[in-house]
């Protein structure tokens, strides 16, 4: 299996779109008065996570901490997990 560069940038700009866009999504919850819900604030967690990940994929390559599969996990994560409003 190969992982290309390009799909590791195309799933880290997915990432941080959606969570730009739950950032909102939190930020009008807030400034109702209202409680964000639980699951926004974890999915916003979870890409901020996976943008770590995918950032640091080289050098997770190079220590042998992580393998390629692992990268296409991650984006397959982010394709399934992601959305813009």
């Amino acid at each position: 299996m190969v992982v290309t560069q390009n799909q590791i940038d195309d799933a880290i700009e997915l990432a941080n779109e959606s969570k730009r866009a739950l950032y909102l999504k939190i930020e009008a919850e807030l400034k109702k008065g209202c409680e964000p819900c639980k699951e926004d604030l974890q999915a916003y967690d979870n890409l901020n996570a996976s943008i770590f990940f995918l950032t640091h994929t080289q050098e997770g390559i190079e220590n042998h901490c992580i393998t390629v599969n692992d990268i296409w996990v991650q984006i397959n994560y982010v394709k399934e997990n992601s959305f813009v409003c």
